[in-house]
């Protein structure tokens, strides 16, 4: 992991700059993976809205309506599912969200290798930055 942060150092002594470090690392590890989700979401619609790509936010599970006094399930995409789905160029790529200790369950580990499987492209990101990086770099090599 790259931390893209600049110390002005000529105002700091090492201890000083090392203290610093380490309290921009606690602050990243607070970061939960809805607001990573939903930072890169945000961005998401940004490159959608210029044309860039399409993408989906893919929900797993179940999700219960009410509608007078019926109730309904609606089945959700099955576990394990990434968190979103990118379509640059007409290429699908999923991409999963993780705070920078998360782990992946064992449900995501199987949806990852059947992605692989079937030659569709699967990256697990940890970080806003790291994703914007790849984004970036998936929308310049990708013809």
């Amino acid at each position: 992991m790259k931390l893209k942060v600049t110390y002005q150092v000529s105002r700091m002594n090492e201890e000083q700059l090392a203290k610093k470090k380490e309290k921009d690392m606690a602050n990243l590890l607070k970061i939960s993976e809805k607001q990573i989700q939903k930072s890169c979401i945000e961005y998401l619609q940004y490159l959608e809205n210029l044309g860039k790509l399409m993408f989906l936010r893919l929900n797993s599970g179940n999700m219960f309506m009410s509608s007078g006094s019926k109730r309904y399930k609606i089945k959700l995409c099955k576990e394990g599912t990434a968190d979103l789905m990118l379509i640059i160029k007409g290429v699908p790529i999923f991409v999963e969200l993780k705070t920078i200790s998360g782990k992946q369950s064992s449900h995501q580990i199987d949806f990852e290798k059947l992605a692989h499987k079937n030659g569709v492209k699967y990256y697990l990101i940890h970080s806003v930055d790291a994703f914007t990086e790849l984004v970036t770099l998936l929308i310049a090599t990708i013809t």
